[in-house]
């Protein structure tokens, strides 16, 4: 395992001693949105400074090969559930407004389980992960409180959806609890988001652990018209970037930073620094030009460099993310881990560390002792996507990976590589830092990858940047993948997004977004509140 250099530095000083404290750990678990890999500058490219994400780093442990699903409500669904989202048939796209959909109310999600251990829990930022009856949003399902959002963007200044295209999505979508939070209207959402982290961390009783979680919108795109929104006293950071759309995007990305030190900082003011985990990651790549979504003209600029894809890709630079957790249980603090880890194993390695049972029947993997000990990973493999909506596939098995028929970015050219959107300025590359990815060229013999036609087969450990597809030179490895595929396959329910509910209309719901049903309406509903599995049909078998 690789030691963090110190050229990271350090904002204030950690020591590493077992926790001795009579409450179990408190969690921040802070997840950024459309984050991409090379926008924190601990992987090597300096452009955007992120000294806070990377002191975070720096005193914690860097997860090297930390993985999501490739879009925002696949990927909430995995972290909060610990399950893919195949098993819920929402791994298919995000839900969009107006829609009945959701994680079924049969489930139970991670505030539950903490609630059981006497945690007090708290929800900001972005939900995402269905709200069309009051049932399914975040303070019935675990939450104590809850300031934030249901759908998938909105404006970072006025906090209104907008999208042309989706006659669903024009509407106020901003909450304290179940009020509508209209007298936050001209504040920067990032900045509202950190204030009431910080003031939930400063008026906390410690007596009783504390459960935050923080589901930034930094940096994932707002609106169409403007799709990139970050105040100048951001922007104005960075006057070494000329290009307007990644100088705006830096700004974003600094306003996150900020945040993430303004947490720490309250923590050690409140003294509680000392027995607390942090968790800090992305739910998917970074969403650049190229990788625009829904048919869409906005782009945020986000880069991904030097991984392959992005954003609803399921190559390296949709679904591998910026991953950090910090604790002063870690035995090896400023180490970077290279054990294969999924948003799954979040629930159960989570329930571990607070000395919870082990949460049984989920496809999460307990961690906890690995990241502690820098121990290997107690992963193997992981699903990537199985979705016989879209005909997607994808697996990791030990170092390999298996792609085929992948296709939700195709027409746009999501799935090649793309430097920075003002182009790769070598100097501000630090090849030194020991979380840098470093890519070979194609070798001579290389067959392009058409993933249409037949599996793609990648060695990421040699070729983590996927160039070199080695499906014809390793048969074997490619049948036991797909077969595995084939297993995942039968027990996943089929993706069947529903159509909008007209009633879901904001202009009918006072200019607002938020629930219009009850759960007898939605029950029985195809793919609705709750899901009954059902095999999905078997992928092509390729020669």
């Amino acid at each position: 395992m690789a030691r963090i250099s110190a050229a990271l530095g350090h904002l204030f000083v950690l020591t590493t001693y077992k926790f001795t404290h009579a409450t179990p750990p408190n969690i921040v678990l802070i997840v950024a949105d459309d984050l991409g890999w090379n926008d924190v500058s601990y992987h090597g490219y300096t452009q955007i400074p992120t000294p806070h994400i990377d002191h975070l780093a720096a005193t914690g442990m860097i997860l090297h090969s930390h993985y999501s699903q490739a879009s925002c409500s696949p990927s909430r669904t995995a972290l909060l559930t610990g399950k893919y989202p195949m098993r819920f048939g929402l791994q298919s796209g995000n839900l969009a407004v107006g829609e009945r959909r959701g994680i079924p109310l049969t489930e139970k999600l991670m505030p539950q389980y903490f609630k059981e251990l006497g945690y007090s829990t708290h929800m900001i930022g972005k939900w995402h992960v269905g709200y069309a009856a009051p049932e399914m949003t975040p303070t019935f399902r675990g939450f104590d409180s809850f300031f934030g959002y249901y759908s998938g963007f909105i404006d970072y200044f006025t906090h209104r959806a907008y999208t042309s295209n989706n006659k669903f999505g024009n509407g106020f979508d901003l909450w304290d609890n179940l009020t509508e939070a209209r007298n936050y209207a001209g504040q920067y959402l990032t900045d509202i988001f950190t204030e009431k982290t910080v003031q939930r961390i400063m008026e906390h009783d410690f007596n009783t652990p504390l459960f935050l979680y923080i589901a930034h919108m930094a940096p994932h795109w707002a609106t169409e018209k403007d799709p990139v929104q970050s105040p100048e006293a951001y922007t104005n950071r960075f006057p070494h970037i000329t290009h307007e759309g990644r100088k705006k995007y830096a700004g974003t990305i600094a306003a996150l930073d900020d945040s993430v030190g303004k947490i720490l900082t309250a923590l050690q003011n409140r003294k509680v620094d000392d027995n607390t985990i942090v968790i800090f990651v992305s739910d998917n790549g970074g969403c650049g030009p190229e990788g625009v979504l829904h048919n869409s003209p906005a782009v945020t600029y986000g880069s991904n460099w030097p991984l392959r894809g992005a954003k609803s890709t399921w190559f390296e630079g949709g679904v591998r993310t910026v991953g950090i957790v910090w604790s002063r249980l870690l035995q090896h603090p400023g180490t970077v881990w290279n054990g294969l880890m999924h948003l799954t194993d979040w629930l159960p390695t989570l329930m571990t560390a607070v000395g919870g049972m082990p949460v049984r029947n989920v496809d999460g993997v307990d961690q906890w002792k690995a990241l502690v000990d820098d121990a290997p990973s107690m992963r193997t493999e992981l699903l990537v996507q199985a979705d016989a909506l879209r005909d997607e596939y994808a697996i990791r098995w030990y170092q390999y990976k298996l792609i085929l028929k992948e296709r939700a970015a195709a027409q746009n050219g999501a799935y090649e590589w793309f430097e920075p959107e003002d182009g790769l300025n070598t100097s501000y590359i630090n090849a030194d830092l020991p979380a840098v990815v470093r890519c070979d060229p194609p070798e001579p013999s290389n067959i392009d990858c058409n993933r249409h036609t037949a599996p793609c087969l990648f060695d990421l450990e040699r070729d983590p940047c996927e160039r070199n597809n080695i499906a014809k030179h390793y048969p074997d490895v490619v049948k036991l993948m797909l077969d595995k595929l084939h297993k995942y396959n039968a027990t996943g329910v089929h993706p069947l997004p529903p159509p909008q509910d007209p009633l879901g209309l904001p202009a009918l719901l006072g200019d607002v977004i938020r629930p219009w049903l009850t759960v007898s309406d939605l029950n029985g509903a195809p793919n609705g509140l709750i899901s009954t599995p059902k095999p999905a049909h078997m992928i092509l078998r390729f020669a």
